[in-house]
């Protein structure tokens, strides 16, 4: 039998609590635990600590999770005040109250928190297609014709001298003068 300090029986202990030390090592920190009662206080709390642990997680794996589709859940008022101004919320809408009761809903109800979040996401990807396609619109050759074309319509529309031939011709040759070569004559 060997004899350990304090200092590494404690070292151990945690190790002794989860039996993955030798069996002589389980028995020479078991012979110091029967001998020390610091030692022996120190594992009682430990080993406390280790038990509350195992039933929080026993309580989680085993837990049921009939609360995240529980009826009760779509039928109180709260939530149907959540859902009625949940758009309004997204939109900064709501005064100062109305807006924390949402907030208070979502963080309370896991219905309501997957909804806000689904929604925030939906208007994000909107948002993204949108900021896409307005990126892409200033690449786009014949959508900046067609901007042109309808900035210059005001200034041609008032001349009457001018066939709508003429005016177009005019226009065109106007967008592409920048290319001194194309000249529009069809």
């Amino acid at each position: 039998m060997q004899n350990l300090d304090c200092g590494q029986v404690i070292a151990l202990l945690t190790f002794y609590i989860d039996s993955k030390l030798t069996p002589k090592l389980m028995k020479d920190i078991e012979y110091h635990l029967n001998t020390c009662s610091f030692c022996r206080n120190k594992y009682m709390q430990l080993k406390k600590i280790y038990d509350n642990y195992a039933d929080i997680k026993a309580k989680i794996e085993n837990r049921d999770d009939e609360f995240l589709y529980c009826e009760s859940n779509y039928n109180n008022l709260q939530y149907q005040y959540f859902k009625e101004n949940l758009s309004a919320y997204i939109d900064n809408e709501l005064n100062i109250k109305d807006n924390l009761r949402i907030k208070k809903t979502a963080i309370i109800n896991p219905n309501a928190r997957i909804e806000l979040e689904n929604i925030i996401f939906f208007r994000k990807t909107l948002q993204d297609a949108y900021n896409k396609t307005k990126e892409n619109l200033k690449q786009d050759f014949s959508g900046n014709v067609i901007c042109k074309i309808y900035d210059c319509l005001p200034k041609y529309r008032k001349s009457n001298k001018l066939s709508l031939q003429n005016k177009i011709k005019i226009i065109i040759n106007k967008i592409f003068k920048i290319n001194k070569n194309f000249e529009y004559n069809k």
